[in-house]
């Protein structure tokens, strides 16, 4: 399962449509009520990153596998009125996942594969939409990849 964090912003929405759409198992969380137009609340979790105890919940009720991280605070004045808060949620919620990863022994190859994934997504400026197949696809190719490394 396919853990999506931010999943009310505008990544985080493309996101979920498409894994809809595909029929990719996945948890949409982003903090707050679900205000995703295409996301059932039955695939929606409230989840402040920034909280401990909140993403432990999530972690062991979903059991996620792989993890898409699009949660940020975006708007350039709030982050200059807020730096504290922005730091906390753009980077220091990193210390809280990793904590969780270890204790799951969720792989840390795993939640990076995503961030590669979205990576190579920006570099071949590649549109979801377009072409609906090609995040399952891309996902699949890690998968595979990384079980041909295993046994080895």
């Amino acid at each position: 399962m396919i853990l999506i964090t931010g999943s009310n912003g505008l990544l985080g929405q493309k996101l979920v449509k498409h894994l809809i759409k595909n029929n990719i198992p996945f948890i949409a969380t982003s903090k707050g009520k679900n205000r995703n137009p295409d996301c059932s609340n039955n695939f929606y979790h409230s989840l402040d990153i920034c909280l401990q105890e909140e993403i432990e919940n999530v972690f062991s009720s979903f059991h996620p596998t792989h993890i898409i991280h699009t949660a940020a605070m975006t708007n350039v004045d709030e982050c200059e009125e807020f730096p504290l808060e922005c730091k906390k949620l753009n980077i220091d919620y990193k210390t809280s996942i990793k904590k969780i990863e270890q204790q799951l022994n969720i792989s840390k190859n795993k939640s990076r594969d995503c961030n590669i994934l979205l990576k190579k997504l920006k570099e071949e400026n590649t549109n979801l939409a377009l072409e609906p197949n090609y995040l399952k696809q891309q996902l699949e190719k890690i998968e595979d990849t990384k079980n041909k490394e295993t046994e080895e």
